[in-house]
């Protein structure tokens, strides 16, 4: 039934049909059993010919035609109460209720001749959906909660979908049934059943009503916030999306009531591994609502001692949403390079948000508070933008061609430094902009602007009584001014050629 030829499936097929009709009556009991396992198979053939193989035997015993149409409503229903007495008079309660679980089940596959053959059959033999679904739902539930713990993504998917539809059809009034059962398998030992239950939250949520959410909100905080921090990143991510849906149906009471709780824990913890855990879930958090979470958990953040790492780690994610925060972000970075000086970690902990910023006007706030604070009375402050703004000319793989001419200058005046690191930090970065930022055929054009700073070390050394030697010349020599000057001189234009 499964096989890659077309010929052999039919084969298959026609002949199971065969078997069905003429041993129906007598081999229930062998029949059942494989069409039960066939309608939760991996494969989705096996899954379609199960379907449509259980129709065809559910039609032997209520004596029903199987080839009538059933292009309607979906909710509109063929089986006569007759027909349908007779199933269950034929299987019994218990398995009745698990052929049909199966069957409801197959209405939300993922493959749509499952969904098409799976509402066909259901419409054939069901007298009315909502009864017999309130009917077969303990059985239903605990199928779907089989099919949440299972491996195959398409199984815990098909649950969910079936999840949401249970809540569409019979209304709000079996929440109370459903939560509870969720809640618990929040905490089974299998990752896969806990994953899962997050996925069946979200489409839970998302067929609810906002009135009747806020009701059950209460019960859920604590079941997302648990979710958020669980040991497998699947199923962090899995209730971030949980956490997206709940926020939508409740608004700014989810913010409250989850991410405060899980910021103090990032803050307050003493167990690392507890503060990596809560770290991601938040990460996973910021990744589907970062225009909600940021106002919040930024000012936190920042505050001193600023959390470098998870600001590295937020920035990641959080994309443009982050660029009015960067006025906050910058400051707190360099004061927390102070502070853990020698670090290499914080270090590039804060570079790793300043190389996330890859698009206007992010860049253009990024480059303004590293200015800002590069002109910091501070050496140590001074030094500690120097050292972004090396990171930012040397590593970004953004278009910086707006504020190359800006960064030249600020650069090549910082090499009047009275701070020795600055002006080594500054050196670097200027031969970052001149080897990697600037293309070789354009270094002409930016003479003037070198030209420009040049004058203005010249005028801070003479305001000082120093001599004329530039602090970041005698540290390092003149290459990356010299390749600039050198460039004008051989491919620039007159005025270059006269300028250089």
């Amino acid at each position: 039934l499964a096989d890659e030829s077309e010929y052999i499936r039919d084969t298959s097929i026609l002949a199971a049909q065969t078997l069905i009709n003429n041993y129906a009556d007598k081999s229930l009991n062998l029949f059942l059993p494989q069409l039960e396992k066939g309608l939760l198979d991996d494969n989705w053939r096996i899954r379609c010919s199960s379907v449509q193989l259980l129709g065809d035997l559910l039609f032997c015993i209520s004596g029903q035609s199987g080839k009538m149409t059933t292009e309607s409503e979906e909710d509109d229903n063929f089986a006569s109460e007759e027909m349908y007495q007779a199933i269950v008079q034929a299987l019994g309660i218990e398995r009745r209720n698990k052929m049909l679980a199966g069957l409801y089940m197959g209405r939300s596959d993922v493959a749509l001749l499952v969904r098409q053959n799976s509402l066909h059959v259901w419409k054939l033999v069901v007298t009315n959906t909502a009864r017999t679904l309130k009917e077969i739902l303990p059985t239903l539930i605990t199928m779907l909660l089989g099919c949440l713990a299972c491996n195959s993504y398409d199984k815990r998917q098909v649950a969910a979908s079936t999840l949401g539809d249970l809540v569409r059809k019979l209304g709000e009034r079996i929440l109370p049934e459903i939560f509870p059962m969720l809640e618990k398998g929040l905490k089974s030992d299998l990752t896969q059943e806990r994953q899962g239950v997050c996925i069946g939250l979200s489409e839970i949520i998302r067929e609810t009503s906002r009135d009747y959410m806020q009701l059950y909100a209460n019960s859920l905080f604590p079941t997302i916030r648990l979710a958020l921090c669980d040991k497998e990143q699947e199923v962090r991510a899995a209730a971030a999306q949980t956490f997206d849906s709940l926020y939508t149906a409740v608004g700014q009471r989810v913010l409250e009531e989850i991410l405060t709780p899980l910021v103090e824990r990032l803050q307050g913890g003493k167990n690392e591994e507890e503060r990596e855990m809560v770290l991601d879930g938040l990460q996973q958090i910021m990744a589907v609502k970062s225009n909600a979470v940021l106002p919040m958990i930024i000012p936190r953040l920042v505050q001193p001692p600023a959390n470098t790492r998870a600001l590295a780690l937020f920035s990641s994610v959080a994309g443009p949403a982050l660029y009015r925060y960067l006025p906050r972000i910058i400051p707190a970075l360099v004061t927390s390079i102070n502070q853990h000086k020698g670090n290499q970690d914080t270090l590039e902990e804060a570079v790793s948000v300043v190389l996330s910023i890859q698009e206007e006007p992010g860049l253009s706030v990024l480059v303004e508070e590293l200015f800002k604070v590069g002109r910091h009375t501070s050496d140590s402050r001074r030094h500690a933008a120097m050292l972004l703004l090396e990171a930012l000319c040397s590593r970004c793989h953004a278009n910086l061609n707006e504020h190359v001419a800006q960064l030249i200058i600020f650069t090549t005046e910082s090499l009047a430094d009275k701070s020795q690191e600055v002006c080594e930090s500054g050196w670097t970065a200027l031969e970052a902009l001149v080897t990697k930022v600037i293309g070789t055929k354009e270094l002409p054009q930016y003479i003037g602007y070198l030209h420009k700073a040049l004058k203005t070390c010249r005028q801070a050394l003479e305001e000082n009584g120093e001599d004329e030697e530039l602090h970041g010349f005698a540290l390092k020599g003149i290459t990356p001014v010299l390749t600039v000057l050198k460039e004008g001189l051989l491919s620039g234009s007159q005025d270059d050629k006269e300028e250089g």
